[in-house]
């Protein structure tokens, strides 16, 4: 069953290590990369996926979306971080689809956990997508174990998740 995925964009280009030159020598580079990345994985996973990223320092008075290959990119207005964005889109959500979000920012993931959605690092992230056939960037990942996740019923994983958040 697809859900919502919601990714912090230059969160996961500054955690993820083979982003690590790119990122220092050309970021434009790295994002449309990680663009591409995340597209496939909303194609093999069927999720609704929104991949966020910081605008706060442009000039733009509202937020840009654009629609790639599947996808919705979103760059942020003015003054907005993408953790604003973010969690003021869970906080707006009333669907009943199970929301995720990718980010290794403890604030972010606090906030978002308290207006029910759940949170996958960005290390785990990198896990999640090298299991759905994408490029494995840390060796013999490729021919890793199918994890617990992968194996339960999506409503089933959104019920352990809420009670994670109760501890």
């Amino acid at each position: 069953m697809p859900w919502n995925v919601l990714i912090d964009g230059y969160n996961v280009l500054r955690h993820w290590p083979q982003f690590e030159r790119e990122w220092e020598e050309n970021w434009e580079y790295a994002r449309n990369r990680l663009i591409r990345m995340v597209t496939n994985y909303a194609a093999h996973e069927g999720h609704r996926v929104i991949l966020v990223f910081d605008g706060q320092f442009t000039q733009q008075k509202r937020a840009m979306h654009r629609k790639h290959a599947g996808i919705e990119v979103v760059y942020t207005a003015q003054h907005q971080t993408a953790d604003d964005y973010i969690a003021d889109w869970i906080r707006r959500y009333s669907g009943e689809k199970h929301v995720e979000v990718i980010t290794s920012d403890q604030g972010l993931a606090g906030r978002v956990r308290r207006f029910g959605a759940a949170v996958q690092s960005t290390t785990e992230f990198q896990d999640t997508y090298a299991h759905t056939g994408g490029r494995a960037w840390q060796r013999g990942l490729q021919n890793a174990e199918p994890r617990l996740a992968d194996r339960l019923n999506p409503s089933v994983r959104r019920q352990l998740e809420m009670l994670k958040r109760r501890k």
